[in-house]
């Protein structure tokens, strides 16, 4: 109509996507709600293969895999390698109660790394923190 100024919508920001892998199923829950809470997207799978086939068919951006990282048949570090061969992109956030050990064993030196019990102030800081890079 003559007169009326056409103005393009505001660019809404992109709901944040993070795949949460834990098998203990309180954790998993308590981690979803708590994402899901402040405005995240939450996948969440029991265990690495389960994680895997979410990663493989989810159509949209997974921008965090927040996984355990000592759990049943595959652990967490082979896990993020898997994603990451079908998502370059992710970032990783490794969450666990045998941190120190798990790690040293494998002489891996993560740079996200969260250890349980964790605070939901201390899980939000580290996504936020793995998201701005």
């Amino acid at each position: 109509m003559p007169g009326i100024e056409r103005r393009d919508a505001p660019e809404t920001p992109r709901r944040r996507t993070v795949l949460v892998v834990e098998d203990e199923t309180t954790w998993r829950e308590t981690t979803r709600e708590i994402l899901e809470r402040h405005g995240y997207a939450v996948l969440a799978a029991g265990n690495g293969e389960a994680a895997l086939d979410l990663s493989r068919t989810f159509d949209g951006v997974i921008d965090v895999l927040l996984t355990d990282v000592v759990m049943p048949r595959m652990q967490g570090t082979e896990l993020a390698d898997a994603v990451r061969v079908q998502r370059p992109d992710v970032t990783v956030v490794y969450m666990t109660g045998y941190a120190t050990e798990a790690f040293r064993e494998r002489g891996v030196r993560p740079t996200a790394l969260i250890e349980k019990p964790v605070s939901e102030e201390s899980l939000l800081d580290m996504i936020e923190r793995s998201l701005e890079g």
